[in-house]
């Protein structure tokens, strides 16, 4: 057990203890940061002289032994850095008369600050980092001054700090006809001739546009984009989102609650304008969310047997997750985004789990959804499934390779009835000898079966009756006395006795053998 979060002003030190419970033997007990780096490898971590770089989530990591098995355990703590106020705003500034100005003021403390801006009569402002003035003139020149302001350990800090607004005024009293040079005053005339002190010159120059560079939020987090524009004259700052809709008209986009929608690039764009002519530049950055991820697959799938099928898995994260196919026996048969499932039949129906798992800032994330796969079953798979699987089996072939074999087969052994003329003529025409010979071989036996059944053909038709009849008369006895016998006495008499008739009917006795000599020949045959 750790405790969840733990403060300590900055530059003190500080011990975090980390209790461990277990039944077992304890093999080991480690500190380290969320960055996998190990600061103690006892149940003690002490830091000494801490920083505001120390801030942040430091883990416990606790081993013991169950059966053999080593188990792991972390628990996890938040260390917050106390420290006072630090206020930035920028140097001096200018601006031209009846013109709006927007002061910054950046403090970095934590906990929070609150922020205050004074007036040059040190009169209060506001209460934000951010102090507008409208339509400025000759009276708002002077120091303006930014405090921040928190507690730490129960004592009040602060920091202040302080720039100085020049206001360029008009000057209706004569013209300067250099075209690019501006005249800033910051005085009444000493008299009425016109005589100006504190006059300066200052050349135009085009906007500067500075943003942060490619920036990473969590989810819901709020985050604030400071666009700092060098020109003059002013520029006017406007944001783009990332569809390129205006979203704000500052130098300072505040976006809250952030999302995965949010992800983009955003784009700050300065413009003014020097003797008639636009210039504007533009600069951007891109934002990145962190999310947990997001899984989905289809609710039910249908496969026909024996076939292949791909289950598609589309998950959406960031930073990317691993994914994982689990069948329904909770076995892990697949680490893609698509599970190939082959051959399948109907053992393999189910529950196929899909589960996605990415780390933000050492914390994992975990989601998952599932599909049930069922399969169709038909009987002329069914039969080709035997046939193929002899194939592969005797040749030692792939099953791929026996449904081709099988195919080929088919065709060759397919031939139609009423072309069987035109295909023994094409047998005999083709060049290969040995075909030929086949087509050949296939007309001379059927001229010799034709010769043999105009010879001996009635007899042979007589004969194939009478002993079909006898086979007849044999199988109705044979019924008869096997459902009239009572036992196996009765039916070997029954048998003996059959065999008699059998003899005498079917085969003859020798007068009738005398006047059949064909059927001699016959039986010899």
């Amino acid at each position: 057990m750790v405790p969840r979060q733990v403060f300590v002003a900055e530059f003190e030190d500080i011990e975090i203890n980390c209790t461990v419970v277990s039944y077992t033997e304890i093999t080991e007990v480690i500190w380290r940061r969320g960055d996998d780096t190990i600061l103690s490898n006892s149940s003690i971590l002490y830091l000494k002289n801490t920083s505001r770089g120390d801030m942040g989530l430091y883990f416990c990591q606790s081993k013991n032994r169950i059966d053999a098995e080593i188990q792991t355990m972390s628990k996890v703590t938040k260390l917050h850095v106390e420290y006072p106020p630090i206020a930035k705003v920028p140097d001096n500034t200018t601006a031209d008369d009846q013109e709006d100005v927007i002061l910054h003021c950046i403090v970095d403390s934590h906990p929070e600050s609150t922020i205050t801006w004074y007036s040059p009569d040190n009169e209060v402002l506001s209460n934000t980092s951010m102090l507008e003035l409208k339509n400025v003139n000759r009276s708002y020149i002077g120091n303006y001054t930014c405090k921040g302001q928190n507690v730490v350990k129960g004592s009040t800090r602060s920091d202040r700090s302080t720039t100085y607004l020049f206001v360029n005024c008009k000057l209706e009293y004569f013209f300067v006809e250099y075209a690019y040079m501006v005249i800033s005053m910051s005085h009444e005339p000493e008299n009425s001739l016109g005589v100006y002190d504190n006059v300066s010159y200052k050349n135009p120059d085009p906007p500067v546009v500075e943003v942060p560079s490619n920036i990473t939020v969590n989810d819901q987090d709020d985050l604030i984009l400071q666009c700092i524009v060098n020109s003059y004259p002013p520029s006017s700052v406007t944001w783009y989102s990332p569809d390129t809709k205006k979203i704000s008209n500052t130098s300072m986009l505040e976006l809250k609650n952030v999302s995965r929608t949010y992800i983009g690039e955003y784009t700050c764009r300065a413009e003014n304008e020097i003797q008639g002519l636009t210039f504007t530049t533009s600069n951007s950055t891109l934002l990145f969310v962190n999310f947990a991820p997001v899984v989905v697959v289809s609710h039910n799938t249908t496969a026909v047997e024996f076939q292949d099928i791909v289950i598609d898995c589309k998950v959406v994260s960031y930073p990317m997750s691993t994914v994982t196919w689990q069948n329904y026996n909770n076995q892990d048969i697949s680490n893609s985004s698509g599970l190939l499932l082959k051959y399948v039949r109907p053992k393999d129906e189910g529950i196929y789990t899909c589960t996605a798992e990415n780390v933000i800032q050492g914390n994992h994330h975990t989601r998952s959804a599932s599909t049930t796969l069922y399969i169709t079953q038909t009987k002329q798979h069914c039969r080709c499934n035997r046939r193929c699987t002899y194939l592969k089996n005797i040749l030692n072939i792939t099953m791929e390779q026996a449904r081709n074999a099988m195919e080929q087969i088919k065709k060759e052994l397919t031939v139609e009835p009423t072309t069987l003329t035109s295909y023994i003529i094409k047998k005999i025409s083709m060049k290969n000898s040995n075909t030929s010979s086949i087509g050949f071989g296939v007309i001379a036996i059927m001229i010799i079966i034709l010769v043999f059944g105009f010879l001996v053909g009635g007899d042979i038709i007589k004969l194939a009756k009478y002993l079909h009849d006898c086979r007849r008369l044999e199988l109705k006895e044979v019924k008869t006395v096997n459902k009239t016998s009572e036992s196996k006495e009765i039916r070997a008499k029954t048998n003996r006795q059959r065999k008699k008739r059998k003899l005498k009917k079917c085969k003859g006795d020798k007068e009738n053998e005398g006047l059949n000599p064909k059927y001699r020949t016959l039986k010899k045959l």
